[in-house]
């Protein structure tokens, strides 16, 4: 049970099965997507290209993770951590290297010994949590930057028919 006082929570992690804990970031998307108007673009992308809706989808999807994971390890780097990874059954937590020493206080909470190691960590859950709080509109812009590929292709496939 996380307890919250005047100070931001530190969420943990256990690696593997071992019983070390690190400061851990949820990174789940537990939103639904893709919205109404995603599934609109996600169709006329699927007609253009010849795809499935659903192999459209999973494109997209995995294109929005793939950019989310760069974008968080760039500010890994600048907060100065060496590098990002996942943990978790899903890859659902997100943990720096290297790692960060976690100590329980009086009521169980975790908490970073460090302050000025806390404070670094908190600022770079604090920009993490932005960016996830950000996914769905992020999914929506892919989707509309594949959309518009799709009709460029679509037009160039038409412009080049018959050139020899």
């Amino acid at each position: 049970m996380t307890r919250h006082y005047m100070r931001d929570p530190i969420e943990t992690h256990r690696l593997g099965y071992g019983y070390e804990s690190v400061p851990a970031i949820n990174v789940k998307h537990y939103g639904r997507w893709p919205l109404e108007s995603d599934r609109e673009m996600i169709a006329e992308i699927a007609r253009l290209t010849g795809d499935s809706e659903d192999s459209v989808s999973q494109m997209i999807w995995e294109n929005a993770q793939e950019s989310f994971w760069e974008a968080a390890q760039e500010l890994a780097r600048e907060a100065g951590y060496a590098r990002l990874y996942s943990e978790g059954r899903s890859g659902g937590w997100m943990y720096a290297m290297p790692h960060i020493e976690v100590t329980r206080d009086s009521a169980g909470d975790a908490t970073i010994a460090d302050f000025g190691e806390r404070s670094r960590w908190l600022a770079f859950q604090r920009k993490i949590n932005a960016m996830i709080a950000h996914v769905d509109a992020n999914l929506t812009q892919e989707t509309e930057f594949r959309l518009e590929l799709a009709r460029e292709d679509a037009l160039a496939g038409i412009l080049t028919v018959g050139v020899a």
